[in-house]
This record gives structure tokens, C-alpha cells and sequence, in this order.
């Protein structure tokens, strides 16, 4: 880029092989809910890390990924894309610019759009601006993976903030 910094470019996604199920909150484990065990279910779907294609260019990378999930589907999938890559994968110069330490607080949809709140770590990256920026496509190529979630909401602490960190990456608005 012309400042000198990294130059961010992404793959061309593959079409998202989702149904148009509903994320749903965490769920609360109760005395009645305990007593049965629900059944398992799982989904073939992609999350989105990155990989360097050059030693200055970060690109996003989709792995398909096969995601266990009881009742929320979509915060399986968050929860798995925050364990970050597989060996397999990182052996394939596969990794996540999310900051390490980041927890999934909250998942909603309202219509077509996913509220996603995390901790307080989601705000810093390491890696800057570049960091910040792809961390956020990561969420948000991951989210849209599913056929009913157009947008994404990123929260902090269940709060929407205007940016994260001080340079200035703007998530005050669903994003696409």
C-alpha cells in the first residue's frame, strides 16, 4: 500500500451451504433441562480465517468446516471460528487474526441481521488497523455463511461501540 502498511486482499468466497435456521441466545441449563440429553446435530458450512499470500499481503482464506451444535447453530460456529484453526490447517499457513483471549458473550438474529457481542479483548489487535479489519471479515464472512443473516452487529460487552480500538475501524452499524 502506499503508507508502506499491509495490503489487504480477499479470496472470493464460496457460496454459503446454510438452511435458514435461527441463532438463538446461549442457552441457560436447567433442573429440566439437564434431565434429557438433547441430540446432537451438525452442519457443513465454512469459516473464514486468514493466510499471507505474500509477506505483506493478508487474504482471506475459507476452510470448510462440518459444526456440532445442540440448539444454536450460529454460536457453534462462532465458538469453533474463535478456537481458531485446526492443525491441519495452521500447518497450511492457515490462521486467525482474532485477538487470542476474545469470548463470545452474546448471539441474537433480529431479521437478517446477527448481534454478535464479545469481550473486551475483541477491540485490540496486535496487528493494527490491517488486524482489526480482518478480524472483523472473519465474524462477518463466518455469520453470513448462513442463508438468514444478511448483516452483522458487532457488540462489546453487549454494547454497540462506534470503533474498535483508537484507530478508528467502524462497527457502529450492521455490517455486510
Amino acid at each position: 500500500s502506499p503508507s508502506g502498511g499491509v495490503t489487504i486482499t480477499l479470496e472470493t468466497p464460496t457460496t454459503p451451504e446454510a438452511s435458514p435456521d435461527q441463532a438463538t441466545p446461549r442457552p441457560t441449563a436447567t433442573a429440566a433441562s439437564t434431565a434429557e440429553p438433547a441430540r446432537r446435530l451438525s452442519r457443513k458450512l465454512n469459516l473464514y480465517y486468514v493466510t499471507f499470500t505474500q509477506p505483506d499481503v493478508i487474504a482471506l482464506k475459507s476452510v470448510p468446516r462440518t459444526i456440532a451444535y445442540d440448539d444454536a447453530p450460529l454460536t457453534a460456529t462462532l465458538d469453533t471460528l474463535l478456537q481458531g484453526p485446526t492443525e491441519n490447517e495452521s500447518r497450511s499457513s492457515v490462521m486467525s487474526l482474532i485477538p487470542s483471549g476474545t469470548r463470545l458473550e452474546n448471539v441474537y438474529v433480529k431479521g437478517d441481521t446477527a448481534y454478535i457481542s464479545f469481550n473486551e479483548e475483541f477491540r485490540f489487535n496486535r496487528y493494527g488497523v490491517p488486524g482489526l479489519k480482518m478480524q472483523v471479515q472473519q465474524i462477518v464472512y463466518t455469520a453470513t455463511e448462513f442463508s438468514n443473516i444478511k448483516r452483522v452487529q458487532i457488540l462489546i460487552g453487549n454494547k454497540k461501540v462506534n470503533y474498535l480500538a483508537q484507530e478508528g475501524v467502524y462497527i457502529g452499524e450492521p455490517l455486510s
